[in-house]
């Protein structure tokens, strides 16, 4: 699933994506809702924005990216079962109950705006 462009935004209950990529180049992915789960290898947003307005955002695989200036969660749970997750950029805000990683590896990079 790849999109390259300004906004992805989905209001609902349940975004569920199983497979091996879900790509996203542009300025803005915004999730209101309640689950936003990936089953697969590999979830690369490169942009500068995005944020989760919910209560639970899962990650089951092996790479979560995001490249940009931030990344923010507003709900209680966001929880990543895999490798790695990478976040290059401004800010990782988590506003909620729960951050949950269960892997390898968790890299945050701090890169001028």
């Amino acid at each position: 699933m790849t999109h390259n462009g300004s906004a992805m935004t989905q209001e609902g209950s349940a975004m569920t994506q199983e497979g091996s990529a879900m790509t996203q180049e542009g300025s803005a992915m915004t999730h209101y809702g309640s689950t936003m789960t990936h089953y697969g290898s590999t979830m690369t947003h490169y942009g500068s924005t995005m944020t989760h307005y919910g209560s639970t955002m899962t990650h089951y695989g092996s790479t979560m990216t995001q490249e940009g200036s931030t990344m923010t969660q507003e709900g209680s749970t966001m929880t990543q079962e895999g490798s790695t997750m990478t976040q290059e950029g401004s800010a990782m805000t988590h506003y909620g109950s729960a951050m949950t990683h269960y892997g390898s590896t968790i890299t945050h990079t701090m890169v001028p705006p």
